[in-house]
């Protein structure tokens, strides 16, 4: 998955609680005219960050705490090498220099933390690169293991930035020359904008809507809307053992027939091969062509008929099995479905939101 956009659509404290609640792992990027930067998550916790205006690297660091030496950093460097792993070669580097290994990890952590804070901007461009491991090439850049937690990161990093906000705005007033009577304001540089990622402004602001659902009832009505900005036509499924059940739907046609009353009549069975069995084998969403396959060819003809350019299926979790899943397609239109990076992150917390609907059920009924 990747995720693209600009600032003024997604800020930093936003993406970084989608990631932590998603678990991701790869490295978010960060492009703005005063400063780029790098943060590494690794499931969701944040393990490493760089930028153009501070510095990630460890040496860098320890000589910033006041500990140098002309072969600083050639001797970390062969510690690293003659190291199994970064939890040792920390050890080993706390030992030689005579670090208390509490106080480098606190160094390390407080490192990490202004880093990110510092990326906390209000204009720029972000990208998120999947990741299965975090690769970082630097042996020496900090790599914190146990992670920082994004939701901290977020509410200290959205405080920190409205006291900016604050300043700046008190400078302005303060500094403001006062106009010339001949003043012509000139017409400001035209601002190239990031592509991105489609849905991002709608992820924003259903993710809101998410936050305090009542029932699944409510969670399954949002996922449906989200659906339909993105395609013309979409089934949701509640997985039951060996099936799947028809739950909802919106934009199926079925020449004569009520189609909610269709979709609730369709059972699909687990046991044969197709394009739901695959997404739920794997727990993955897919977008592809279905193939000529037999339970296929009977959804397809059970909804209208037709074969699909390109088709959508989503797992949606819950406590770790698949409860739901989402087919979606544009037939009646022979077009490819598109980006659904954002839907993919809005089905990941709509199982999060049946999670907690589901513990909140369990704790009422022994009150």
């Amino acid at each position: 998955m990747s995720l693209t956009g600009n600032l003024e659509d997604l800020g930093i404290g936003e993406i970084l609680q989608i990631l932590f609640l998603s678990r991701r792992s790869g490295v978010l990027s960060i492009s703005a005219p005063s400063r780029e930067g790098r943060i590494y998550f690794h499931k969701g916790m944040v393990v490493s960050a760089a930028s153009t205006d501070l510095s990630g690297n460890l040496v860098d660091l320890l000589v910033e705490k006041g500990i140098s030496g002309e072969d600083l950093q050639e001797r970390l460097e062969e510690i690293s090498r003659t190291s199994e792993d970064r939890e040792g070669f920390y050890r080993r580097v706390s030992k030689i220099l005579d670090i208390p290994l509490q106080r480098l990890e606190d160094w390390m952590k407080e490192r990490i933390e202004e880093i990110v804070f510092d990326l906390f901007l209000e204009e720029g461009t972000f990208s998120f690169e999947l990741a299965g491991e975090i690769e970082i090439e630097d042996p020496l850049q900090i790599l914190y293991l146990p992670g920082l937690n994004p939701q901290f990161l977020a509410m200290e990093g959205t405080r920190l930035l409205d006291e900016r906000r604050r300043d700046a705005g008190k400078v302005r007033k303060e500094e403001a020359p006062k106009p010339r009577p001949d003043f012509r304001p000139s017409r400001p540089a035209k601002k190239e904008e990031a592509r991105s990622t489609p849905g991002l402004s709608l992820l924003k602001s259903m993710l809101y809507e998410l936050q305090n659902p009542h029932t699944n009832a409510e969670i399954t009505l949002l996922i449906l809307r989200f659906a339909s900005e993105i395609m013309n036509r979409a089934v949701l499924f509640m997985v039951k053992k060996d099936r799947l059940i028809g739950l909802g739907q919106f934009g199926v046609k079925v020449k004569g027939k009520d189609p909610n009353m269709v979709i609730r009549e369709i059972e699909i069975p687990l046991t044969e091969a197709s394009i739901f069995k695959e997404a739920i084998d794997f727990k993955v969403a897919i977008k592809k062509r279905p193939l000529n396959l037999p339970v296929n060819e009977r959804f397809l003809d059970a909804i209208g008929g037709g074969r699909p350019v390109e088709a959508f299926v989503a797992p949606i979790m819950v406590n770790q099995k698949v409860a739901a899943l989402l087919y979606g397609d544009n037939l009646p239109e022979e077009k490819p479905i598109g980006d659904t990076e954002g839907l993919e992150i809005f089905l990941f917390q709509a199982g999060m939101a049946m999670e907690r609907a589901l513990l909140e059920r369990k704790l009422s009924s022994r009150e």
